[in-house]
């Protein structure tokens, strides 16, 4: 079973309607100088959480994931 689909699951088990997961799509029209500093700031900002260190046992696990395809 995917992480997605335990995810679904579990809206079931706590009642829940309402689906928050998101999927977005960006056309990005840059030079490569300006596409590798968009990717430094993301690998930035994505490591400044992921770098947190939160000892609550009761703060749920979040998945982020992201695809770049440097050409189209």
């Amino acid at each position: 079973m995917t992480q997605y689909e335990r995810y679904l699951s579990g809206l079931d088990l706590d009642g829940s309607k309402e689906d928050k997961a998101t999927f977005s799509l960006l056309e990005l029209k840059i030079d490569d100088e300006h596409f590798e500093n968009f990717q430094q700031e993301l690998n930035s900002l994505m490591l400044k959480y992921y770098n947190k260190k939160i000892n609550i046992q009761n703060i749920p696990t979040r998945i982020v994931a992201v695809t770049i395809i440097p050409k189209s």
